[in-house]
């Protein structure tokens, strides 16, 4: 019985170090869905992007450093990292100029866009942060002339880096 008790009493313990260092651990990336609401209305952006249409995305918030912004979506046909521009002094998506690169139907594509909004809440994230929202209109997306409006939801996950 005693050997039992010391067992049970040693999970709880190693249960609740497991829980507390995971709580202590500082979030860097954040994992969502995004969810197309709106785009251009040529027909290469009517054929690439449907209304409704979801993409897997992750975020990396600057928290004010010197680092770049970087929101990374990938869809059904290809993937894009957009990053905030180099000539970007506050280094966020926020405002300023954005670089988009990727891969769609294998085909590689790069841009930048001297001027891009998006909306990101809540306004000051921290690691601490429990969840967060993008929307805005992406401009150029993979298309030039292509602008897609989208909703994102987001929550921590533990970062490698």
């Amino acid at each position: 019985m005693t050997f039992s008790r010391l067992k049970i009493s040693s999970i709880a313990v190693a249960a609740t170090a497991l829980l507390c260092a995971h709580e202590a651990s500082a979030a860097t990336l954040w994992r969502g869905t995004a969810v197309v609401t709106n785009r251009s209305t040529n027909p290469a952006c009517v054929a690439e992007y449907d209304i409704g249409e979801s993409f897997d995305v992750e975020y990396r918030p600057s928290f004010g450093l010197p680092v770049d912004e970087v929101l990374v979506a990938f869809g059904p046909h290809g993937a894009f990292i957009i990053a905030s521009g180099p000539a970007d002094t506050d280094k966020s998506l926020r405002t300023g100029s954005v670089t988009i690169q990727g891969v769609a139907y294998g085909i590689r594509y790069s841009t930048t866009t001297p001027s891009q909004t998006l909306s990101i809440s809540p306004a000051a994230i921290t690691p601490s942060t429990v969840t967060i929202t993008i929307t805005g209109a992406v401009r150029n997306l993979g298309l030039p002339n292509c602008n897609v409006t989208v909703r994102a939801s987001l929550l921590p996950i533990a970062s490698p880096l």
